[in-house]
């Protein structure tokens, strides 16, 4: 009878009854947008996501994964809103009520491959008491042992790896690592009874503190790591949780606001300057900069963040611009952008030692038609791997390749969340890490395979070496 209750438990949707509400504040919002009937689509689109990927006591790794994609495009239509300009004349092309529309239901086609497999398994059924009983076996010690070794560990792989292009890359996956430690202290923290909890969250503000003071400022990726560990344990949304969340969310876009607003001066000052990805300063110095931003930081200010932190986060400008000119000027290339790609991952340099570098930058600029600054000078500005996909195979046929990704996206996923050797809460946050560390919309089709190449790779190489004998350190009770 208890087994039955907790498979009921288990397929419940965490949303509720609030799909309604969510589509009447879409509709509401419609009114007052520029564009009402694609804002409908949008939220279509993200009630189907909610209720699709979205299952109790699963890491919500897809809804973030796919629903990250999603706030890219519609964040767009927010930016245009908030500037009270179109999109054609935001991001010089024209049509783009019919791309956005496309890329919506190219979203929507992703959201149904994947929800096959996100379905429950009735061989291993998995609530909170489940969830209690595993982190009961989690010796926390050495959880932060572990933590603590690759926070060392980490910033040292440009100096292990000796300037190895291919090495660095495959090395930097195992970063993955920190992250499993990271997920394992907040279950900790959520679930378990522990005189280790001051530590703990200590360890958490200390990483946050921390990341402001490197050049790409992770501290983004901490927060969402812990949104995803909660929802995890408390996967119900109910209208009082969301009015918990409310002043939560407030607070997290003004914050992002002012990050906005400072991050252009805040990185010419770690670079002093040189305009290369690098940091020349302490992080004592980097620290205290930020400090004083916060202190000078008005609330005039928070306007100008605001459209700045949608201009970032929207990222369909360079596919729009992309649009007006393939293929009214440059053919579609029939599959040969990919088919380069997969030659540059999968032959290694020791049999082809000239295959270089792929500079993003330069192929935006040739795509766009407009001017960017190259790797070589700093900067590396891609246009996204649905962008690649479109060069090579246009709106529709595109849906091809997409749906293809995805299903290897979504078996990887299944073989990760079905090991059922391992303890439950060490499978969870290897999930969590291997597809924080993936991208999203913004990345081009080199750097999104070749980082699923990589991280599949740390994979293969856990499973068969150290995965085992990490479990047995983390259930340790010496």
């Amino acid at each position: 009878m208890v087994g039955n209750n907790q498979q009921i438990s288990v397929r419940k949707n965490p949303i509720g009854q609030l799909d309604g509400a969510i589509l009447v504040l879409f509709f509401l919002y419609g009114l007052a947008s520029q564009y009402t009937l694609l804002t409908l689509i949008a939220g279509v689109v993200f009630v189907v996501l909610l209720k699709s990927l979205w299952k109790p006591y699963t890491p919500p790794v897809f809804l973030y994964f796919i629903g990250l994609q999603w706030l890219q495009v519609f964040a767009c239509i927010l930016y245009a809103d908030f500037l009270g300009e179109k999109m054609d004349v935001l991001f010089d092309s024209y049509d783009l009520t019919f791309l956005f529309t496309v890329t919506f239901l190219q979203l929507l086609a992703i959201i149904f491959v994947l929800r096959n497999y996100v379905r429950p398994q009735a061989r291993r059924v998995v609530n909170r008491d489940v969830m209690r009983e595993a982190v009961q076996q989690l010796n926390t010690k050495n959880v932060i042992i572990g933590y603590i070794v690759m926070a060392i560990v980490l910033p040292l792989v440009p100096v292990l790896t000796r300037g190895n292009a291919s090495l660095y890359q495959l090395v930097v996956s195992f970063g993955i690592l920190k992250y499993v430690f990271l997920a394992l202290l907040v279950f900790i923290l959520l679930l378990k009874t522990d005189t280790n909890k001051p530590l703990i969250v200590g360890i958490l503000l200390f990483d946050f503190v921390l990341s402001f003071a490197s050049f790409f400022s992770d501290f983004k990726t901490l927060l969402i790591l812990i949104i995803i560990v909660y929802f995890t344990v408390n996967p119900n949304l109910s209208r009082r949780a969301i009015m918990r969340m409310v002043p939560i969310v407030v607070a997290l876009l003004f914050f992002f606001s002012f990050w906005s607003y400072v991050k252009g001066g805040y990185r010419a000052y770690l670079n002093q300057g040189s305009g290369a990805q690098v940091q020349t300063v302490s992080n004592t110095e980097a620290l205290v900069y930020m400090f004083n931003q916060v202190v000078n930081f008005d609330v005039s200010s928070v306007w100008d963040g605001a459209a700045i932190l949608l201009s970032r986060v929207q990222y369909m400008e360079r596919y729009s611009e992309v649009y007006k000119r393939v293929p009214s000027e440059i053919n579609y290339k029939g599959g040969e952008e990919l088919l380069s790609v997969f030659e540059f991952l999968l032959v290694p340099r020791f049999i082809n030692p000239d295959k270089g570098v792929k500079d993003a930058s330069l192929r935006t600029s040739y795509y766009t038609g407009k001017r960017f600054s190259s790797s070589s000078q700093g900067t590396s500005i891609s246009m996204g791997y649905f962008c690649d996909f479109y060069i090579d195979f246009g709106l529709y046929f595109m849906f091809i390749p997409i749906i293809f990704l995805y299903m290897l996206i979504g078996n990887v996923y299944k073989r990760i969340i079905n090991a059922d050797k391992y303890n439950i809460l060490l499978v969870y946050a290897i999930a969590i890490g291997f597809f924080l560390s993936l991208g999203a919309f913004e990345s081009d089709s080199l750097f999104f395979l070749g980082k699923l190449r990589n991280n599949l790779a740390f994979m293969v190489i856990g499973y068969y070496t150290f995965f085992t004998p990490l479990q047995k350190f983390l259930l340790s009770k010496k």
